[in-house]
């Protein structure tokens, strides 16, 4: 169902309300086909990124709890899906830092260091992650 949404060519607000049921039932339903939903979640991040923010974040706080619950089951969130929401996150939040955004910055940091402490690298992806966000300075204020 959602590779038809995500081919049809309808406007962005039209898709995100279908991938966003879609994401929401599947969820509701427990399903154990984490893989697929991570897909659906990652289309669906990056359609709101621009659209949606308030959704793209809302998201993160799924994927959190998601990665969380499945992480000793059988099918666990997939590493790759972590690792793209963890960097795409973290760009966001520079982004947000190169505009003066300093609280939604962090906001975005925080959230893409608590992705990266999902992935199963050893903690390499957070690290490197806390450095970068280590280097930025803060106007005081």
């Amino acid at each position: 169902m959602a590779d038809i949404v995500l081919s049809a060519e309808a406007p962005t607000e039209v898709t995100i309300a279908a991938l966003q049921q879609i994401v929401t039932k599947t969820w509701s339903l427990k399903s154990n086909d984490v893989s697929k939903l991570s897909r659906w979640i990652r289309c669906l991040f990056s359609l709101a990124l621009t659209s949606a923010p308030e959704l793209a974040e809302h998201l993160l706080s799924q994927v959190v709890t998601i990665a969380t619950s499945a992480k000793s089951a059988p099918n666990a969130y997939p590493a790759e899906e972590l690792e793209y929401l963890a960097t795409t996150t973290f760009n966001c939040a520079v982004d947000l830092y190169c505009t003066s955004q300093d609280e939604a910055c962090r906001r975005w940091a925080e959230r893409a260091l608590e992705i990266a402490e999902l992935c199963n690298d050893e903690g390499a992806l957070r690290t490197l992650l806390m450095e970068k966000y280590g280097g930025l300075t803060w106007e005081e204020g």
